[in-house]
């Protein structure tokens, strides 16, 4: 069986859901609160797909302002990123394309996801779903939809970047 080792940063605004949807994806269970992250932290999920063994690395960054400065350091080695932004709250899709500067700065070829969290509440879904399309036509990422709460769509992201990431690694 083959086997790959991934390291993924997920990125986005305080609040938006970051922390939730890893530990919900990693622990199997959702918590309604979670202290800000301060840094960095990170967590490990070993997966199957296919006839792969897949070791995820997932690095969950803080999303506060004051960490912008530390953060290019925590993208270092990163073979994928997610760029979460919380469907109920505009400011945080808008800011999204500072996260993919800031991304694609440190890693110039590596496969990026706009994920659009927190799906179980209420939302303009035409507006949102229509501004996130605008966005991904006009910056090489894919847009996924998730909810940390109920894990809808949680499983499918992680899987469908790490497919991604098996096709950046030089075949032997």
């Amino acid at each position: 069986m083959l086997q790959y080792k991934f390291k993924i940063v997920v990125g986005g605004d305080a609040s938006v859901g970051k922390t939730s949807l890893i530990r919900h994806y990693c622990e199997g269970y959702f918590k309604d609160a979670y202290l800000s992250t301060i840094g960095v932290s990170f967590l490990k999920k070993e997966i199957q797909l296919e006839d792969k063994n897949v070791i995820l690395q997932i690095w969950d960054v803080g999303g506060q302002q004051i960490f912008q400065s530390v953060r290019p350091n925590y993208y270092k080695g990163a073979h994928g990123a997610l760029i979460l932004f919380d469907v109920s709250n505009l400011s945080t899709l808008v800011h999204t394309t500072d996260w993919y500067q800031e991304i694609r700065t440190a890693r110039k070829n590596i496969p990026i996801y706009l994920v659009g969290n927190k799906i179980d509440l209420d939302y303009d879904k035409e507006d949102i779903e229509s501004r996130a399309e605008n966005l991904v036509g006009r910056m090489p990422m894919k847009l996924s939809w998730t909810s940390a709460r109920t894990g809808e769509r949680m499983n499918t992201v992680f899987e469908e970047i790490a497919l991604d990431m098996i096709k950046e690694v030089p075949q032997k």
